[in-house]
């Protein structure tokens, strides 16, 4: 599931401005980014040590978001069936 947004966390944004340089907060802005949006895990072989310390700090916080945000999913495509089911009943029901 590609998501739309994500909640960026005030302790993501602190721990990347405790970052050195622009490169590493640049890298570890796109590793929150991609895998928070898109599930693309990068291969951490390459990336400044720090930035890929920032990620595997946040990636729990990230899967939990993202199990939550496919609950809420699910559930608004249970209900929508169901909501439908009922109108088709209803109108079946008026003839």
């Amino acid at each position: 599931m590609a998501r739309n947004q994500f909640t960026f966390y005030r302790s993501f944004w602190e721990s990347i401005e405790k970052l050195e340089t622009n490169k590493e907060k640049l890298q570890a802005y796109q590793l929150l980014c991609c895998y928070a949006l898109d599930r693309q895990e990068q291969d951490l072989n390459g990336i400044k040590p720090c930035a890929a310390t920032v990620f595997r700090i946040a990636n729990p916080v990230l899967d939990t978001a993202y199990k939550r945000a496919e609950k809420i999913l699910e559930t608004r495509e249970r209900k929508q069936i169901a909501d439908n089911h009922a109108a088709v009943s209803a109108l079946l029901d008026k003839d």
